[in-house]
């Protein structure tokens, strides 16, 4: 394995982590082509921003220099995300890469393959899901984010397993899509999640 792999895979392994993106970011300044040193650039300033570091003037010359580097590359970043089966990459960056993962077909999908080539920080779900397909994938606890309508079909047991087994020490935010639900799935998933719970409805209802 070369540096450079060794160094992207310490970002997919933690993508909640700016340390592992500004070292990846600094080895491609160090030694890699224009192309390279770009990238570096754009993930240094997202970083930067998300933190806070930059004020006044700098801000708004940050998000200008920001703008301007998407506005040329986000074709040709976008196409370099490695294609991960059942899945693709979507949505905007996130301190510098694309994290957000949407899941169309459930049993195509590999997580451990994806969780190992893209920092997955956001795990999105197209299509309605059992929990206890959710409890068996591996690497949630590096999850910031994860959106997913329940399958309500499955009986209750399938969520009590998936609430309890499943380890979201990095968790955020869990987005669930779904109807009314009952009155002891809504208990424990308010029970698991607390604030970091939202739901989204279907419209009109």
């Amino acid at each position: 394995m070369s540096e450079r792999e060794a160094l992207w895979g310490a970002v997919c392994e933690h993508p909640e982590e700016d340390t592992p993106r500004l070292m990846f970011a600094d080895w491609l300044l160090e030694h890699g082509d224009a192309a390279d040193r770009t990238r570096a650039e754009f993930v240094r300033l997202q970083v930067g921003l998300a933190r806070g570091q930059f004020d006044g003037p700098k801000r708004i010359a940050a998000l200008q220099r920001v703008v301007e580097l998407l506005s040329a590359n986000d074709d040709r970043w976008r196409a370099e995300v490695p294609q991960v089966p059942g899945a693709y990459a979507t949505g905007n960056y996130d301190r510098g890469l694309i994290s957000t993962l949407r899941v169309m077909d459930q049993i195509e999908f590999r997580a451990a393959e994806a969780f190992r080539v893209v920092p997955v920080s956001h795990l999105e779900f197209a299509r309605p899901v059992d929990p206890a397909y959710l409890a068996e994938l591996p690497n949630l606890d590096r999850l910031g984010e994860l959106s997913f309508v329940l399958e309500l079909a499955c009986p209750f047991t399938h969520l009590a397993r998936f609430v309890a087994a499943s380890d979201f020490r990095s968790l955020r935010r869990v987005t669930i899509g779904a109807p009314s639900l009952p009155a002891d799935w809504e208990k424990t998933l308010e029970q698991r999640f607390g604030s970091k719970l939202a739901r989204k409805r279907p419209p009109g209802e």
